[in-house]
């Protein structure tokens, strides 16, 4: 079997749903089966073409990339040009919002029939967000009828867009309707994830109600190896605490944390990835930044697991979005560390996960029980009876969050009940 996926980043920088499509594509290809990855590129020195875990990956580069480094003067008056068309876009495909780049959509399109008529595919999924790779598996599917189309999304299309302008907002939502109705009109099969049910049992969604597959974040890794070697460089005297992704005001935010880590001796606190500007500034006013607080920025993912494998505890700060369940959550099971999980809201998507898993700790951020929270926390810090996590524990309970379940939809070959935890949804 031959299926092309279109996803947004997949190489470099690949966010969730790159980091996601890889662990499907794995488990896919592991099956004896053939697939083949569309993408957008980032840099100019990344190939057009590579192999990946013997799967073939192309990328797309932005127009302005297509000129060599050295031609600085029709690169300027292209990119004057460019600019132009972007904001004429901007303006004038409001009622196509969230379609960014049509011409990249056209651009996976033509690169896509000519994989088509050199080695036909069975299934093209198309990997949401972005709509402009869902808007080329809709082409394909209307250029080849007997492909299978798949959309495949961690978000829900009209749950996750925030409106910046309350100018277009009701154009904006008008057109994310008419999106839906096209997409998933042309689909065979919609795969959301579960936490997102409630959002798709609406009326709006009655023509297509049969077409969807509810599912999970499948980052759960059985086979990740504790890197032992790694704690030489990120261990001494004191012990680390690590948190690994973005952090801004809504999600990912530790200013309650920073007040508790103040009064707890012997830990450090250790940050990888991007922090948004405002809450950057917020850290440095504690005057705690490199002395109990190390902000390492942005690293590969690679080294995301070997500083998770690495740390003494994992921390996690919820959302205050029900519906937003972390990555790194997961990321951080398949890592067996104790887990602090800090969150704001009473119904955070990360709770009914954490709560299976033994060695986490639960805290909600509440500034009257700081006292209590310090304490909760500083004893979990001391703690040296955490409980061995081993392969079969995770399959017991977190079964739905491995890959092989949306490679099963791929296949066709799906089980109907499967064992393992699902998504609660909280009432």
């Amino acid at each position: 079997m031959n299926s092309l996926f279109i996803v947004n980043f997949y190489n470099i920088k690949p966010g969730p749903n790159g980091l996601c499509t890889k662990q499907v594509v794995r488990e896919y290809v592991s099956r004896n089966n053939q697939a083949v990855i569309l993408t957008r590129l980032i840099r100019r020195d990344q190939p057009r073409f590579e192999i990946q875990d013997g799967t073939e990956v192309y990328g797309l580069r932005r127009c302005l990339q297509a000129f060599p480094k050295e031609n600085r003067f029709v690169e300027s008056i292209f990119q004057i040009w460019y600019r132009l068309l972007n904001l004429v876009w901007a303006v004038l495909g409001s009622r196509y919002w969230p379609l960014t780049d049509p011409l990249l959509a056209f651009r996976y399109y033509r690169k896509a029939c000519r994989l088509y008529r050199q080695k036909p595919f069975d299934t093209v999924i198309g990997v949401y967000n972005g709509m402009d790779e869902l808007f080329a598996a809709t082409l394909i599917k209307r250029k080849f009828p007997q492909v299978r189309m798949i959309v495949y999304t961690l978000d829900a299309l009209t749950g996750r867009q925030m409106q910046k302008s309350k100018r277009f907002e009701r154009v904006h939502k008008k057109s994310l309707q008419k999106w839906e109705r096209t997409v998933f009109h042309a689909a065979d099969m919609i795969c959301v994830m579960a936490s997102h049910e409630a959002h798709y049992q609406k009326t709006f969604y009655d023509n297509i109600k049969e077409k969807i597959k509810y599912m999970d974040i499948p980052l759960l890794d059985l086979n990740r190896v504790q890197d032992t070697a790694q704690k030489d460089t990120i261990h001494g005297e004191l012990k680390k605490a690590v948190y690994t992704g973005y952090m801004c005001s809504y999600t990912g935010n530790p200013l309650y944390f920073l007040k508790i880590l103040q009064k707890i001796d012997g830990i450090e606190f250790h940050i990888y990835g991007t922090i948004e500007e405002t809450l950057l500034a917020q850290i440095k006013a504690t005057g705690l930044m490199d002395r109990l607080v190390f902000y390492h920025g942005q690293v590969s993912h690679e080294q995301i697991i070997q500083v998770q494998n690495a740390a003494d505890f994992l921390l996690n700060f919820g959302c205050i979005n029900p519906n937003m369940v972390s990555c790194k959550v997961f990321e951080y099971l398949s890592a067996r560390k104790p887990i602090i999980n800090l969150y704001r809201i009473q119904d955070d998507s990360s709770l009914p996960y954490l709560n299976a898993y033994p060695n986490a700790l639960q805290v909600f951020e509440d500034d009257n029980k700081l006292a209590d929270n310090i304490g909760k926390i500083s004893a979990f810090f001391r703690r040296t009876d955490f409980i061995t996590i081993d392969e079969k524990f995770l399959l017991e309970n977190y079964y739905n969050n491995l890959p092989i379940q949306m490679a099963n939809i791929i296949v066709g070959d799906r089980d109907k009940k499967v064992p393992g935890m699902l998504y609660k949804e909280k009432r």
